[in-house]
């Protein structure tokens, strides 16, 4: 019995070995790929190409060696509800390292390093993903690093041990977060000798950038740390930390405008040991950090004479909950609840710029101006109450004074920018969110950015109670991105007594600063008060771009060809916005992007089989685009291919297949390209490509994309069924009939030996 168990077994072996078997090698890939296993194989993406890499809830855990590297361009999503895990569980490997001039986008995922930097990028990233990053219980790395360290020839930064030198003209690092969980290893307050703990959470190295819209931050040593000139600007963040919440060093800078940021304090038995005090905004060395809202914990310490700390707004405790006095850190004039520990800053107004658009646009740069309102002085009478109750005084909207003392914050001028880069536009979120502020737009596509225009009257000196009236003017260098119109700055300014015989009353001050689109004033009687019409807090700009979608669309044709196998097509994108990113859509819902390199092209590789079809949407205004299937794959199996430029829907009779199916390129004023015109190949009414030519057609080119397009490609190839079928799977058949016959002889055969010797 044993001996026909083990036959049976050789032969189920031999029949297995005898069926194909595919694998992919992870190195050096570029196109689409999606996990259907767990893996441990390093992923590389090569310079020059492009990956979408989902998940799909499985995980990549690679030993020696960064889990993935990428030197081009890569996306990584995770499509199930179940989050797949990437993790570097050698020395010195991230989960993903990026090297200088890549762009990375992490939709989806969490991510883990033993002993490294879990994120290390060196090119351009953004974090989408909603996952943890955490890292090993013996790792003093920080959790995501940007930047080189010491960014020259002499001091090369090095992943995987090849070594990466900054040389004249690379871009620095750039990396924004827009969500996420970053968790490092320091859960106690007590750190043992000789044991190494999480250095910081998010670190910009020198030179480099980080924005950060949302994330989470715990169990860390310091919360965001900045080095060496580089810069971070935290829009909202949740981080706690055993030192320092907010660190900037050696002539680097942060700006925080929201979030929560506590430092509990603890001992580093490494050093002697040495119990180092809770701070929650540290400078060193020339640094400086500009805090206008937020709650802090933890004292603010500027470490020595060369750095400086500007408190706008917020609020500030010690580590055991009492009030911290910032007064000697806080920029006057302004309110400090000695009983709270809050600063309110009357004379800062801060107004959120938004840019609305479909295609992504190129570089934008808005510029401000401060202006006196002119033409008030004898403008309208309105009610101005004193700080005190009981005391009013028609006073006039009057001319704002000394406008070029006007300061925008990071610019003592009366002249201001805001840049919006294509990163910042790549990073755009949905437009529908913006519902609660006036801002919405009803399409589905249209996203939108933003910054914070900060502006600050203190240093306006005001001699006389009233209503100063000043215009904000912007200018955007981009036709494409028009400017918003003017906005009015009323900054209304009161007596500190309504006693005239105390001295206060000729103390003046800032109660207020109102920003509105008009210059109308009404009266509220109900409280002898004074309204503002349109009030606002927000500029916006719509994007006036024409964003152009490409379908392309795969129809196998003919009872020979495969309705299942998936074809190969490769986009060649021309003229795109030079650094944007462009998203796709299948039929069934699987969502990715490529990225368009400092060139304006991109190339990209996807698969589709009988009746699928790939949308790249709002690629750019007038790209030029080529479609390419794998012409060699095609002659092998046999197969012809027809394309077609269309509307939407397939041909379904000759003559349609044979008007004019280049109109988007006779709308565009160019001459049709003959040589990929599909004229000579209709397609009949029974949808059976009619190869009325031998000549197979391979590619769709267009310089000048005018309109949304659909390309089709229809795959042809016809003939007697039983014999097709018996053709392409014979030689198979043979050597599996002949494996299974040779094993039942043989089995036979040590049967009756079998029985000769029981015998």
């Amino acid at each position: 019995m044993k001996k026909k168990i083990v036959s049976f077994a050789v032969m189920m072996m031999m029949v297995a070995g005898l069926m194909p078997i595919t694998q992919v090698h992870a190195e050096n890939v570029e196109g689409e790929l999606k996990l259907t296993a767990n893996r441990t194989e390093q992923i590389v993406v090569p310079e020059g190409k492009s990956l979408t890499l989902d998940l799909a809830g499985y995980d990549l855990s690679v030993t020696g060696k960064s889990a993935i590297v990428n030197h081009g361009t890569l996306t990584i999503v995770n499509t199930s509800s179940t989050v797949g895990t990437v993790s570097a569980t050698g020395t010195a490997s991230a989960a993903v390292a990026a090297t200088p001039g890549a762009h990375t986008y992490i939709d989806g995922g969490n991510y883990y390093s033993a002993a490294w930097y879990t994120i290390k990028n060196d090119g351009t990233m953004i974090l989408n993903s909603t996952g943890t990053y955490s890292v090993g219980t013996n790792n003093s790395s920080s959790v995501i690093t940007n930047g080189w360290y010491n960014n020259s020839s002499t001091s090369p930064d090095i992943i995987d041990g090849v070594s990466y030198a900054y040389t004249a003209g690379d871009a620095y690092a750039d990396l924004t977060v827009n969500a996420g969980t970053v968790i490092g290893n320091c859960s106690s307050t007590t750190l043992a000798a000789g044991t190494k703990y999480t250095s910081t959470g998010i670190i910009s190295e020198q030179s480099s950038k980080v924005t950060v819209n949302n994330v989470t931050i715990k169990n860390v040593k310091n919360g965001f740390y900045t080095d060496k000139d580089s810069s971070m600007v935290i829009n909202n963040a949740t981080a706690s930390a055993l030192k320092n919440a907010v660190y900037a060093d050696n002539g680097s800078s942060i700006i925080v405008s929201g979030g929560t940021f506590e430092a509990t304090g603890c001992t580093d038995n490494n050093y002697s040991p040495y119990t180092f005090s809770p701070i929650s905004i540290k400078t060193t060395f020339s640094a400086s950090v500009e805090a206008y809202s937020g709650t802090f914990t933890g004292s603010v310490n500027n470490s020595d004479s060369t750095g400086k700390i500007e408190v706008f707004g917020g609020t500030f405790k010690n580590a055991d909950g009492t009030v911290f006095d910032v007064s000697a850190f806080v920029t006057a004039p302004t309110i400090f609840d000695a009983a709270k520990g809050t600063v309110t800053t009357k004379t800062i107004s801060t107004i959120t710029k938004y840019v609305l658009f479909s295609a992504i646009p190129d570089p934008t740069s808005f510029s401000y101006s401060i202006t006196n309102a002119a033409g008030n002085d004898t403008g309208d009478t309105v009610i101005q109450t004193a700080s005190t109750s009981g005391y009013s005084k028609n006073e006039e909207v009057r001319d704002g004074v000394n406008p070029s003392a006007v300061k925008f914050v990071n610019s003592d001028a009366s002249t201001s920018t805001l840049e919006f880069s294509v990163n910042d536009f790549n990073a755009g979120q949905k437009a529908n969110t913006l519902a609660s502020l006036g801002v919405t737009d009803s399409g589905d596509e249209r996203q939108y950015a933003s910054k914070q225009l900060v502006v600050d009257f203190s240093a306006v000196k005001f001699t006389n109670p009233g209503i100063f009236r000043y215009t904000l003017t912007e200018t955007s260098n981009n036709e494409k991105v028009p400017a918003s119109g003017v906005l009015y700055f009323d900054v209304w300014v009161v007596r500190g007594s309504a006693n005239k015989d105390d001295a206060a009353y000729n103390t003046l001050s800032v109660s207020s600063v109102i920003a509105h689109t008009d210059t109308a004033l009404t009266l509220n009687t109900a409280n002898n008060a004074n309204t503002v019409s349109n009030k606002t807090s927000y500029l916006k700009s719509i994007s006036v771009m024409n964003a152009m979608n490409l379908t392309v669309k795969h129809y196998a044709l003919g009872n020979q060809a495969s309705k299942t196998q998936k074809f190969k097509y490769t986009l060649t994108l021309r003229d795109a916005t030079k650094g944007s990113t462009v998203s796709y859509i299948k039929k069934d819902g699987t969502k990715g992007s490529i990225s368009v390199g400092n060139d304006g092209m991109s190339t990209y590789d996807f698969y589709l089989s009988d009746k699928e079809a790939i949308t790249f949407l709002n690629i750019s205004e007038f790209p030029g685009y080529t479609v390419k299937a794998d012409e060699q794959t095609l002659e092998t199996a046999g197969l012809k291919s027809a394309t077609k430029i269309e509307s939407y829907q397939l041909a379904t009779s000759a003559t349609d297949s044979t008007t004019t199916t280049v109109a988007a390129k006779s709308a565009a004023g160019d001459a049709p390209d003959t040589t990929n015109d599909e004229t000579a190949t209709a397609i009949d009414v029974n949808g059976t490509l009619a190869a009325q030519d031998t000549t197979s057609k391979y590619e769709v080119t267009d310089s000048k994309l005018s309109t949304n397009t659909t390309v089709v490609f229809s795959v042809y190839k016809q003939g007697t069924i039983p014999t097709g079928v018996i053709l392409s799977v014979a030689p198979y058949a043979v050597v599996v009939l002949a494996g299974f016959f040779g094993l039942i002889i043989f089995a036979i055969k040590r049967k009756s030996k079998d029985e000769e010797e029981e015998a």
